[in-house]
C-alpha cells in the first residue's frame, strides 16, 4: 500500500479509465472473455467421461447400464460441441489450434497417457497382492508401495543434474528411463509368481518408478520445449494433466476389471 500510494502522488499510477459498458455489457463482455461456454464444455464432457470408468461396478448390469451409456454419450458430445464451439464461435480462444496438432505435444500427452494407465493397472492392488500372494504384512508390503515414491524423487534428481550438465533430455529418456520400464514390467510379469523371492519384486518395483520419475519430468520439459509463446505454458501443462488423469481413469479400471 505504501508504494502504491507513492505511485499515485508521482503520477505513475493512473486510475483506469471507465469502459462506458452497463453492468449487462460488462457480464458479457467478462462471459467472452473468461468462455465461460467452453469452460462448462469442457469441465462437464470430461466429468461425464470420466466418472463411468469409477462408477461401472456400482451398476446391476455394469458397462450395460443406461447411466453409463447416458454419461459416454453426452460425455462425448460435449468434448464435440466444445471443439465446435472453440473453432467456430468463440471470440478468445482457449489455446492455439496449431499447438495442438504439434507432434511432440501430442506424443507427450500420449506418453503421459500411457504412463499413468500402465502404472494404474497394478498399483492399487499391489500391496494387497503382496500380502495375499507373498504372504508379507501390512507394514513390509507398505514399504514395497510406497518406495517408489521415493525412488520416483530419486530419478528426479538425476534427470536434473544429467540435464544441467548435458542440456538434452531426449536420449536419458529413450535409452534410459524407457529401457528401465520396459525392463521392470517385464521382469515384474515373471517374478509375480508366489515361489519367487520378494526382493525381485522390489527390484522391479524400483526399476519402473526410476524410469517413470525420470520420464514425467522430461515430458513436461518436452511439451513447454515446443510451445513458442509463453502465454500457452500453463494450457499445455494443463493439457499434459488431463491426459494424465484420463489414462489414471483408464488403467484404474482395467486394475479393477483384471
Amino acid at each position: 500500500m505504501y508504494h502504491f500510494r507513492k505511485a499515485k502522488r508521482e503520477g505513475i499510477f493512473r486510475a483506469p479509465l471507465e469502459s462506458g459498458r452497463s453492468f449487462l455489457q460488462s457480464l458479457i463482455n467478462y462471459v467472452h472473455q473468461f468462455d465461460l461456454v467452453r469452460l462448462l464444455l469442457l469441465a462437464a464432457g470430461f466429468a461425464l467421461l470420466l466418472l463411468p470408468f469409477n462408477m461401472y461396478t456400482m451398476q446391476a448390469k455394469g458397462w450395460g447400464s443406461l447411466m453409463m451409456i447416458y454419461f459416454l454419450v453426452f460425455g462425448v458430445v460435449s468434448i464435440a460441441t466444445f471443439v465446435v464451439w472453440e473453432t467456430s464461435f468463440a471470440r478468445v480462444s482457449l489455446t492455439s489450434w496449431a499447438l495442438l496438432r504439434d507432434r511432440t505435444i501430442i506424443g507427450c500427452c500420449m506418453v503421459g497417457f500411457s504412463l499413468f494407465a500402465s502404472t494404474q493397472c497394478r498399483q492399487p492392488f499391489f500391496s494387497s497382492y503382496l500380502q495375499v500372494v507373498n504372504d508379507l504384512n501390512v507394514t513390509n508390503a507398505s514399504y514395497d508401495l510406497q518406495s517408489g515414491t521415493v525412488v520416483q524423487i530419486i530419478g528426479n534428481i538425476v534427470k536434473g543434474v544429467v540435464i544441467s550438465f548435458s542440456g538434452r533430455y531426449k536420449p536419458i529418456s529413450l535409452f534410459l528411463a524407457m529401457a528401465l520400464i520396459v525392463l521392470g514390467t517385464g521382469l515384474l510379469m515373471h517374478c509375480r509368481e508366489p515361489t519367487r523371492y520378494v526382493g525381485y519384486i522390489a527390484m522391479c518395483n524400483i526399476f519402473v518408478n526410476f524410469g517413470f520419475g525420470i520420464l514425467m519430468l522430461t515430458v513436461e520439459i518436452g511439451i513447454l520445449a515446443a510451445t513458442s509463446a509463453q502465454q500457452y505454458f500453463a494450457i499445455t501443462i494443463a493439457l499434459l494433466n488431463l491426459f494424465c488423469y484420463i489414462g489414471q481413469a483408464v488403467g484404474y479400471t482395467n486394475s479393477s476389471a483384471i
